[in-house]
């Protein structure tokens, strides 16, 4: 049972179920009973597999898993939710499902259980995979244990989203990007596959991915970048939202231009506001923000995510601005990707050592 909004995700979800189908057809008279050796993933990114009882899924529980990761994420055009979800029994589970990416594992037992805990895996039946299970005695100790880690859960598959399109782009992105990167902004980045620098100064560079997509029989152009700068910290007044989004908007006006003559990039400050959330990144403050982003003068627009850190031992707040153009697609993953490129940046010869956590 797959549970989506979404007609262009159903479709995407259905292709990837019948192909599980498929696959568990073809190999079920090799099955011995023997556990599954750990493999690759499966899976689409931004897919939850909730393993739970039928009568669970279709009543409160079910209600609940739906209302932390279908609501809406913030700072995307059109509603999409976190994490799309398909729901499975325990049954479906151990001949399909066992390779998702990500799992949600939910165990209601009175007769086995006599508190409720949530536990993590990691990578038990495939490489990357993440597993969160929630133990519990009874309905309403599980509902209140979810609800206590609603924010967490989203945090847990979402970092290791981000883990894994980071391990994608140290694999294939610019290693000429990189060191160009180190040795002109004393900074580190993990670009994705294909970008390009496609401006750079004193104290930015830019960088951009351009790519197409087929749909109805017709390609249709994806833009992402990432515009990367830093300014002069002085005191603690530069790091007001006001002054930082302020710097956002002065230099995407000067360095990201768009089609047409005079038009420019700008943050969108009437239908989706930028929002910050105050972060500890890598042990250095930080704010992460999200909204919209529009071109000034000329008809387009999308999702962005930014990064602003403060470079104690430098006096300079660096700032990193993912942004996505694909007016006929969902954006969600496109967004994923580029808080993926910008949360791989890095001081100095500092080495990525763990996602940045909100602060609680």
């Amino acid at each position: 049972m797959v549970q989506t909004d979404n007609p262009t995700t159903m479709k995407k979800l259905q292709f990837s179920f019948f192909l599980l189908i498929s696959i568990f057809l073809i190999t079920s008279c090799e099955d011995d009973g023997k556990p599954i050796p750990i493999g690759n993933l499966s899976g689409r990114p931004g897919e939850v597999v909730i393993v739970c009882k039928k009568s669970e899924w279709n009543g409160e529980v079910g209600d609940s898993i739906q209302s932390i990761f279908h609501r809406s994420q913030y700072g995307l055009p059109q509603d999409e939710p976190y994490f799309n979800l398909i729901q499975t029994t325990d049954q479906n589970f151990n001949k399909i499902f066992k390779t998702f990416r990500n799992i949600l594992y939910v165990n209601i037992d009175t007769n086995r259980m006599s508190k409720a805990e949530l536990t993590i895996k990691r990578s038990v039946w495939a490489k990357g995979q993440l597993i969160a299970r929630i133990d519990a005695p009874d309905k309403a100790s599980f509902l209140n244990l979810l609800s206590e880690n609603r924010n967490r859960l989203i945090n847990f598959f979402n970092n290791k989203e981000l883990d894994r399109l980071y391990l994608r782009n140290k694999q294939f992105g610019s290693k000429d990007i990189q060191k160009k990167v180190f040795e002109n902004y004393s900074l580190r980045i993990t670009p994705m596959k294909d970008a390009y620098i496609a401006t750079e100064d004193s104290n930015v560079v830019w960088l951009r991915v351009e790519r197409k997509r087929d749909l109805g029989g017709f390609e249709h152009q994806i833009s992402q970048g990432v515009l990367i700068f830093y300014t002069e910290y002085t005191d603690r007044k530069n790091l007001l939202d006001s002054n930082l989004l302020a710097n956002m908007d002065e230099y995407l006006k000067k360095f990201v231009p768009g089609p047409a003559d005079s038009s420019y990039m700008t943050l969108d400050y009437k239908y989706v506001p930028p929002v910050s959330t105050e972060i500890n990144y890598h042990d250095h403050y930080a704010k992460e923000f999200r909204g919209l982003w529009r071109m000034k003068n000329y008809m387009m627009g999308g999702p962005m995510v930014g990064l602003t850190v403060l470079d104690e031992e430098n006096d300079r707040i660096v700032y990193a601005i993912g942004y996505v153009y694909a007016p006929q697609f969902d954006k969600r993953e496109y967004l994923r990707e580029m808080d993926a490129v910008i949360k791989s940046l890095q001081f100095n010869d500092e080495e990525p050592k763990k996602k940045a956590q909100k602060k609680s």
